[in-house]
């Protein structure tokens, strides 16, 4: 067994280098290609690289020799509810909540997949069953709740949720998001972006943050703020996924041209630049963020 390297890798994943992790974990392989806690860390890197298949295709993996094992279910469930996978994901919480009935996350998991198939009264009911059983150490869960009921149009109660959080870590990412929000809802757009651009320095690719500075930019420039949630869309897929979308708008802008008729090079034009952006926009996104993090003064907390 390899456990320096495994060691390695998992500390590199703890300090936000799933590449270097996965590298590491190459020569845990090397050693015993069939390592349980390899592909689990494995599973962890590809999701926070947002490799949704390369995770499904290692915890199914796991899963064949080992039908319980609850952390490669949890990162199943994880990578299901990214891609809005309910119909998939729903049989996995179920089978996290049978397996460990106390554990909090198994409610959280089923709680998204209900919220994604728009069953919002059993969503509520397994979101407060997760606070009960852990009301103060997974503050997690108090994030995603909120964020359900500011959704919900229940602003007071979210509120009450996010003052928890920020009395408990001020400093915190999932406070911060939950702050921007709220006050991008209540028009408050300085204090939403103070707040969302601290969550941003500390970790760059928050999908959440992300969503809530595009929808600061809606407010601003409603034109970029379209862009902005747009490439923020796109860049949830693999470099794979965003290929098969490219080829594609391709096929589609030569049918367009046809049915356009007269104006079919004009839409061509338009249409191949739209490719061109779904293709580059995740990068684009990432240096955007980067330049205007670099620009704007965040107080400390």
């Amino acid at each position: 067994m390899s456990n320096p390297e495994l060691s390695t890798a998992r500390a590199l994943l703890k300090s936000g280098n799933p590449a270097g992790a996965l590298a590491e974990l190459k020569k845990v392989f090397a050693e015993d290609p069939d390592s349980v806690e390899g592909g689990l860390l494995a599973a962890q890197a590809y999701l926070d690289q947002r490799k949704y298949e390369d995770v499904e295709a290692t915890a199914l993996g796991i899963l064949k020799s080992d039908a319980e094992n609850i952390e490669a279910l949890t990162l199943l469930a994880n990578s299901y509810s990214w891609r809005s996978k309910y119909k998939a994901g729903l049989p996995i919480a179920e089978q996290i909540i049978k397996l460990d009935p106390d554990e909090p996350m198994g409610y959280v998991q089923r709680a998204i997949f209900l919220e994604q198939k728009g069953s919002y009264k059993l969503a509520e009911t397994d979101y407060r069953q997760a606070l009960d059983l852990d009301p103060h150490g997974f503050t997690n869960v108090r994030a995603l709740y909120a964020d359900f009921l500011m959704n919900r149009g229940r602003m007071d109660e979210a509120r009450r949720l996010t003052e928890e959080l920020t009395a408990e870590d001020a400093g915190g990412i999932e406070a911060a998001v939950l702050r921007a929000e709220i006050a991008l809802r209540e028009n408050r757009i300085d204090d939403a972006r103070q707040d969302v651009f601290w969550a941003l320095s500390q970790n760059p690719e928050n999908v959440h943050a992300l969503y809530v500075l595009g929808g600061i930019k809606m407010k601003t420039s409603p034109l970029m703020g379209l862009w902005f949630r747009y490439a923020t869309w796109i860049g949830r897929f693999t470099t794979a996924q965003r290929w098969a979308i490219v080829i594609g708008m391709i096929f589609a802008m030569k049918i367009l041209r046809t049915l356009a008729g007269p104006f079919g090079v004009v839409i061509a034009v338009f249409w191949l630049i739209f490719c061109i952006t779904t293709w580059i926009g995740p990068g684009m996104l990432r240096r955007m963020v980067e330049r205007e993090l670099k620009s704007v003064q965040i107080k400390p907390f």
